[in-house]
C-alpha cells in the first residue's frame, strides 16, 4: 500500500510539473505576441523561408521570357539599381528595390527598361530571375559588353521583424533578357547588403557591404575578384602591414585602367561615451564611468585599387595580384560632408548628385539638411568640380528670312544636290531617260519611310534651370553623355518621402534639367497625429520636431526601434531610426520596447538645438517641392 501511495504522488508531481511546464511556455509565448504587437514586429508571424518559397513558386510559373509595353512607370521604390544597358545606348535598365510607406514595406524583383528614344517603360517577366530584394549592386561585364553582373542583397518581413540576405551571384544578358545563376566552385563572398561592384577588364571586383546578426550589424572590409574567363571567385590575402580601406558600405567604387578607384562610404565605430548626462553636461557633473556606444561614421578617404593580371606563362585560374594604395583625400570636396550622396561614371570621372548631412549634438537632437547640388570628381587630378546648369544661347536675329538666307549655302547646295539624284532615280525606276528626270516628282514620303518608323514621335519635356528636390540616395546612370537621376529619399517632419520620378541631364550642354515623369508621392501611414511635430516652412532644407513630454518619454528607451529604410543602397532596420542610421548602408537592429503604451509613430525623433545667429541659418530650398502632404 505504501509504495501504491508513493506511486500515486510521484505522478501526480509529474503532472503537475508537465501543467506548469505548458503554463510557462503559454505564457511565454503570450507575452512574446505581446510584445510584438507592442513593437509594431512581426517577427513570430512570418517565416521568410516560406515566403520567399511562394515567390519562387509564382516565378515559375511564366513559361519563357516576355517584355511587354508598362501602363506606366515603375512604382516608386529605393535601395534599387539603375544601369545604363551596355549593349545598347538608347535603354536604361532598373532592377528591384522596396518601398516603405510607414508601415508595411513591398519588395520588388521586376527587370524594368526604359526606351530613351521612344520614352516608353517595359516589363521583363522571367521564370528564371532573381528573386525580390533591395540593397543589391551590379555592374556591367568590363570587356565583356553583353553581360551584367549581379550580387547579394537583403529581404524583409512586411513589418520588417525579421530579415535575410542573398549571397546568390546573377549574370544578366541584356540583350535576350535572360537571367543566369552562376554558382562558381570554391569559395564565393558571403551574403550581404550594401556592398558596391565594379569591372576591370576580366575581373568583378566587389568590396564592402554588411550583415546583420542577431545583435549587431557587421561591416565587411573583404575584397573578391571574379575571373569571367575561369569562372572562379579570388579572395586575395593581402600583407597585414598594408594600408586598406576600413570596413564600410554605401560608398563609390569607380572604375580604373589600372584597377578600381574608392571613396566614402558610412560604418559605425566603437567609442567611449559618459554612463550619465550630468557628465555630458560638462566637466563640473557627477563622477561616473564609460560606456561603449557605436558612433556614426562618414569616410572622407579614398584609396586606388591597383590589380596586376598574372603572366601569359601562368596556369589558368592564378589570381591577379593586388594592392591598396592610399590616395590624398579629394581637394575641394563637397562641403560639408554627407552620406547617401551617389556617383556614377562617365569618361574616366564620377559625377556625384545629392546627400544629407546630420549633425548629432546630444542623444536627443539631431539636425538634417538635404542636398542636391551636382559635382563632377576628376579621378586623375583627385579634385571636384561643381557643376551648375546655364541657359542656351540665344538664338540669332534675323528670324525666318535670315534662315532661308543661311538655307542658301553649303547646306542649300547640298539639298538641292540630293533632290537631282533623287529626281534621276525616280527616272530610272520609271523607264525614263535621265534627261527627262526635271519633270519627276520625288517621293520623299516613302524615302524617308523606314525613318519615320524608327524614329517615334517624342513628347516635349518639361525643362527647368534648377536641379531636382534635394534627396539622399538617389540613383544615377549616364547614357550617351546624359546623367539620369531616378528616385531618391527626403524627410520632412515625421513623414518620409520615396521620390516617383525621373530627370534627364545633358552633360555636355549642361542647358537645363529636363524631366521625363513626375508623380506625387503615395500617403504615409503615421499612427499618431503630427500635432506635436512643430515644422516651419521657412525652416527650408532643415525640420525639427519639437520638444515634448511625449519625446521624453520615447527617448528615455535611448532611441528605441530606430526606422531602418532605404541603401542605396542603402540598407535599414527597424520602424523607427536615427537620421545617421539611414539608408546609406547599415541597418540597425536595436529593438527595445517603450515603457509606456503610447503609440510610436513612424519617424526620427529630432529636437531643437541651440539657437544660431541669422547668418548661420540655412537658406530656403531653390528648388521647387514635389511633395503632397
Amino acid at each position: 500500500m505504501a509504495k501504491d501511495k508513493k506511486g500515486k504522488s510521484d505522478s501526480k508531481k509529474t503532472k503537475l510539473a508537465e501543467k506548469k511546464q505548458k503554463q510557462e511556455k503559454k505564457a511565454d509565448k503570450k507575452a512574446k505576441v505581446k510584445a510584438s504587437k507592442a513593437d509594431g514586429s512581426d517577427v513570430e508571424d512570418v517565416d521568410l523561408d516560406a515566403v520567399l518559397e511562394e515567390y519562387r513558386k509564382q516565378q515559375e510559373q511564366f513559361l519563357k521570357i516576355t517584355e511587354a509595353v508598362a501602363e506606366a512607370p515603375p512604382r516608386a521604390r529605393s535601395a534599387a539599381t539603375l544601369l545604363a544597358n551596355p549593349s545598347n545606348s538608347n535603354q536604361l535598365l532598373l532592377f528591384g528595390g522596396e518601398y516603405f510607406n510607414g508601415s508595411l514595406a513591398t519588395f520588388f524583383n521586376d527587370l524594368m527598361i526604359y526606351y530613351i528614344d521612344r520614352d516608353e517603360w517595359r516589363c521583363v517577366t522571367s521564370p528564371n530571375a532573381p528573386l525580390p530584394r533591395s540593397g543589391h549592386a551590379w555592374c556591367r561585364g568590363g570587356n565583356q559588353s553583353n553581360a551584367v553582373y549581379f550580387f547579394g542583397g537583403e529581404f524583409s518581413s512586411p513589418k520588417q521583424g525579421t530579415f535575410y540576405h542573398y549571397n546568390d551571384f546573377w549574370k544578366l544578358d541584356p540583350t535576350s533578357r535572360e537571367w543566369t545563376r552562376l554558382e562558381p566552385k570554391g569559395k564565393t563572398p558571403p551574403a550581404r547588403s550594401g556592398h558596391r561592384m565594379t569591372y576591370y577588364k576580366n575581373y568583378i571586383v566587389l568590396f564592402g557591404g554588411f550583415q546583420d546578426t542577431a545583435n549587431q550589424t557587421k561591416y565587411l572590409a573583404d575584397l573578391w575578384l571574379y575571373d569571367t574567363t575561369n569562372f572562379v571567385w579570388h579572395n586575395p590575402a593581402l600583407p597585414p602591414a598594408q594600408l586598406k580601406p576600413d570596413a564600410r558600405s554605401s560608398f563609390t567604387l569607380l572604375p580604373h585602367d589600372q584597377g578600381a578607384v574608392l571613396y566614402g562610404g558610412y560604418s559605425r565605430v566603437k567609442t567611449t561615451a559618459p554612463a550619465n548626462k550630468q557628465q555630458q553636461r560638462g566637466p563640473q557633473g557627477g563622477g561616473g564611468g564609460q560606456r561603449n556606444v557605436l558612433r556614426p561614421l562618414i569616410h572622407t578617404d579614398c584609396f586606388f585599387l591597383r590589380i596586376t593580371q598574372p603572366p601569359a606563362e601562368a596556369p589558368a585560374g592564378t589570381a591577379p595580384l593586388v594592392r591598396w594604395e592610399r590616395r590624398k583625400k579629394p581637394a575641394n570636396a563637397p562641403n560639408p560632408v554627407r552620406a547617401g550622396a551617389t556617383m556614377a561614371f562617365h569618361k574616366g570621372r564620377g559625377i556625384l548628385f545629392g546627400g544629407v548631412h546630420d549633425v548629432q549634438e546630444s542623444e536627443e537632437g539631431i539636425e538634417s539638411e538635404f542636398f542636391n547640388g551636382l559635382f563632377t570628381w576628376n579621378v586623375e587630378r583627385n579634385r571636384f568640380f561643381p557643376l551648375a546648369l546655364r541657359k542656351a544661347r540665344a538664338k540669332p536675329k534675323g528670324g525666318a528670312a535670315g534662315a532661308e538666307q543661311r538655307v542658301g549655302g553649303r547646306r542649300g547646295r547640298a539639298k538641292e544636290n540630293e533632290e537631282e539624284l533623287l529626281r534621276q532615280l525616280a527616272a530610272l525606276r520609271a523607264g525614263v531617260s535621265v534627261e527627262d528626270a526635271d519633270g519627276m516628282e520625288i517621293d520623299e514620303a516613302g524615302a524617308g519611310k523606314e525613318q519615320e518608323e524608327e524614329k517615334k514621335a517624342v513628347r516635349e519635356m518639361p525643362v527647368s534651370m534648377e536641379f531636382p528636390h534635394p534627396r539622399f540616395n538617389a540613383l544615377l546612370a549616364v547614357q550617351d553623355d546624359v546623367l539620369y537621376i531616378y528616385g531618391g529619399t527626403f524627410e520632412k517632419g515625421d513623414r518620409e518621402f520615396t521620390f516617383d520620378d525621373l530627370y534627364a541631364v545633358d552633360l555636355g550642354k549642361l542647358d537645363g534639367c529636363k524631366e521625363v515623369f513626375n508623380r506625387p508621392v503615395e500617403d504615409w501611414i503615421v499612427s499618431i497625429t503630427r500635432s506635436w511635430c512643430g515644422i516651419s516652412a521657412n525652416d527650408g532644407c532643415r525640420y525639427l520636431t519639437t520638444k515634448t513630454r511625449m519625446m521624453r518619454t520615447m527617448m528615455s528607451t535611448k532611441t528605441t526601434k530606430r526606422m531602418r529604410r532605404a541603401t542605396s543602397r542603402w540598407p535599414m532596420r527597424s520602424p523607427r531610426r536615427t537620421c545617421l542610421q539611414r539608408a546609406r548602408g547599415r541597418r540597425s537592429k536595436t529593438r527595445t520596447r517603450s515603457r509606456t503604451r503610447t503609440l510610436t509613430p513612424p519617424c526620427r525623433l529630432r529636437l531643437y538645438p541651440r539657437k544660431r545667429k541669422l547668418s548661420q541659418r540655412p537658406r530656403r530650398l531653390t528648388t521647387g517641392c514635389h511633395i503632397q502632404g
